[in-house]
């Protein structure tokens, strides 16, 4: 599983370094219950925190200076894994625009239907979704929301939506054999293909993706398990917001 941060929340800061130090630990706590809940869970960013004023005065690195009575090592040590040691990420053309701020990996977050991380440094950000303008190429221009976790409640609220989305072929689906639309990708990389996808519509029932030029769709037949098909007449609109995902490695 892979969270972004809202690198947004980097543009404001907390009250005072008391207000940072509480905040990181809200935020830390959220993280280290959805690594109880997931192991491989990441968080992804194409940037350090180090270095930045997260108060007035008051700077990131200063936070591992502080006693041990007022920031327990067990924080500090989380705060080292989670951001100072990021999953690096690579966005594209798409923004998300919060107060004229403008992001392309919350952009990135919600082309993928994915899920931002926020740090509270403003009060949108204490909310389980953040509202917004997306563009996908800098002309057109709509209002969105992002699902947002900052603190432990939020991963209750979103966990369904978090959970790992599993392949499972359909027959009817199967190359040279089926009645339905082909699927000639083996269930590793249908699986591979499925992670990358995004939603097609408003609810997460039915995913697309774009694979080796060619159009996929995967629909959710059961919990968190999908079936997958070659779909290549998706409408225009739908294909426009595809992008050829890279070969397995």
């Amino acid at each position: 599983m892979e969270i972004i941060f809202n690198d947004i929340a980097t543009h404001y800061q907390f009250k005072d370094k008391y207000d940072a130090i509480e905040k990181m630990k809200i935020g830390i706590e959220a993280l280290l219950y959805l690594r109880k809940r997931d192991a491989s869970f990441k968080i992804c960013s194409g940037e350090k925190l180090t270095g930045l004023e997260i108060a007035p005065g008051y700077y990131f690195p200063q936070i591992f200076n502080e006693s041990n009575h007022v920031l327990n090592p067990n924080y500090k040590t989380a705060i080292k894994i989670f951001f100072v040691n990021f999953n690096s990420i690579n966005c594209e053309k798409e923004k998300f625009i919060f107060e004229g701020i403008e992001s392309g990996q919350c952009g990135l977050a919600y082309k993928i239907n994915g899920t931002v991380f926020s740090l509270e440094t403003n009060d949108s950000f204490t909310k389980q979704k953040i509202s917004g303008k997306y563009t996908p190429d800098g002309k057109k221009c709509e209002t969105v929301e992002i699902d947002n976790i900052s603190e432990k409640k939020h991963v209750d609220i979103h966990w369904i939506k978090l959970g790992t989305k599993i392949y499972e072929a359909n027959p009817k689906h199967k190359a040279n054999f089926g009645w339905g639309s082909p699927m000639d990708l083996n269930d590793n990389e249908a699986q591979y293909v499925l992670d990358r996808s995004v939603i097609a519509g408003d609810e997460d029932k039915h995913l697309i993706a774009m694979y080796q030029n060619i159009y996929y769709s995967f629909r959710c037949h059961w919990k968190n398990y999908y079936h997958g098909y070659q779909d290549n007449s998706m409408p225009e609109n739908m294909k426009r917001r595809l992008t050829n995902i890279p070969p397995i490695t």
